[in-house]
C-alpha cells in the first residue's frame, strides 16, 4: 500500500503580532555607548506594560494549537503526518484548540482600546499611539490554521515526466530511499515516545513500593503517568506508520497495566505491584526494540 494511501500530511501555521516596537532612539544611544555597529543592536520596547497579559493569552492559545498538533501526528519533515485512523482525531483535537484560540482573540480585541491607553501611560512618555495597530487589524494580524494534503510518494510524477526509464528509475530509488529514512524517523519518534512512558511508569510505581521507615512520611503516588500512557496506547496504532509489529505487540503485553482506571491504580497496591512487574518484564523484553 502506498503512502499516500496510508496517511495525510498536516501542516500547522500562525502569525502573532507581538505587541513590541523597534526603539530606533534608544537603539541609537546604545551603539554609540557601546561603540557599536547601529545594525547589531536591536531595543525593542513592550508596548503594553503592566497589562500585557491578554495579548500573552493570546500567543499561548496559539501555542497550544501547535503543540496539541505536534501530539496527534508524527514527524514527516518538512511536516508531519497523521494516519487516516488517526486523522478525526488530530482534527477534533486541534480545532478545539483553534476555538479556544479564537476566544482569547476575541476578548483581546474587546479590551484593545483600554489595553492601549493603558500601555500609553504605563509607559511614561515613551509609547504613543500611532505605535499600536488599529483594533481592526488584529484579525489580519493573528491567525492560526492546521492543513492536510497527500502525501505524495512522488513516483506518480517520476512516471509523467518525459526522463529516460532508466534516469525516472534512478529517481524513484533515490526517492525511496528518502521515504524509508523519513518512515525510520516516524520509528525513531514512536520508540522515544513508548521508552519515556515506560521510565514514567517504573518511576512512579517504584517510588511506591519502597518501604518508608516508621515516622517518615510516605510520597506521594500520582497516576497522571497511566491516564498519559493510557492516552499514548490509542494514539499508537495510528503513528504506526512503519507498521512495525512490535508497536502493536508492546500494547497487548500492557494491556494488564493498561486495563485499570485510575482510582484502582491509586488505592489498590496488589494493582500497583502487578503493574511494577508487567512495565519491567516490558522494559526487558523490548529494551533491544527500543534502543535499536
Amino acid at each position: 500500500m502506498s503512502l499516500k494511501d496510508k496517511a495525510l500530511s498536516c501542516t500547522f501555521t500562525s502569525r502573532a503580532w507581538q505587541g513590541k516596537r523597534l526603539d530606533r532612539k534608544l537603539r541609537t544611544e546604545i551603539a554609540t555607548t557601546h561603540d557599536t555597529d547601529i545594525e547589531i543592536a536591536k531595543v525593542t520596547r513592550n508596548l503594553f506594560v503592566g497589562c500585557d497579559q491578554p495579548l500573552k493569552n493570546v500567543v499561548n492559545a496559539i501555542e497550544r494549537v501547535r503543540e496539541t498538533h505536534e501530539y496527534y501526528s508524527v514527524p514527516w519533515p518538512p511536516h508531519r503526518a497523521v494516519k487516516i485512523e488517526n486523522y478525526p482525531i488530530h482534527r477534533d483535537k486541534t480545532k478545539d484548540a483553534i476555538n479556544a484560540f479564537q476566544l482569547v482573540l476575541k476578548e483581546f480585541y474587546d479590551q484593545y482600546p483600554t489595553l492601549v491607553q493603558r500601555g500609553i501611560l504605563n509607559s511614561k512618555g515613551l509609547a504613543t499611539e500611532d505605535e499600536y495597530i488599529q483594533q481592526e487589524e488584529i484579525w489580519d494580524r493573528f491567525a492560526v490554521s492546521i492543513t492536510y494534503g497527500q502525501l505524495d510518494d512522488a513516483n506518480d510524477w517520476l512516471k509523467a515526466t518525459l526522463l529516460s526509464p532508466e534516469e525516472v528509475q534512478e529517481l524513484m530509488d533515490q526517492t525511496k530511499n528518502s521515504q524509508q529514512e523519513l518512515t525510520n524517523n516516524v520509528l525513531e519518534h514512536i520508540k522515544v515516545t513508548i521508552a519515556k512512558h515506560l521510565l514514567d511508569a517504573r518511576e512512579a510505581l517504584t517510588k511506591k513500593s519502597i518501604v518508608v521507615q516508621p515516622g517518615m512520611p510516605k510520597p506521594r503516588f500520582h497516576t497522571a503517568w497511566l491516564a498519559n500512557f493510557q492516552s499514548l496506547a490509542s494514539l499508537l496504532p495510528g503513528f504506526n506508520l512503519p507498521d512495525d509489529p512490535n508497536v502493536a505487540a508492546i500494547l497487548v503485553d500492557l494491556e494488564p497495566t493498561l486495563k485499570h482506571t485510575t482510582d484502582t491504580m491509586k488505592t489498590s497496591e496488589v494493582a500497583q505491584a502487578e503493574a511494577l512487574q508487567n512495565i519491567l518484564a516490558v522494559i526487558e523484553k523490548y529494551r533491544g526494540w527500543l534502543n535499536s
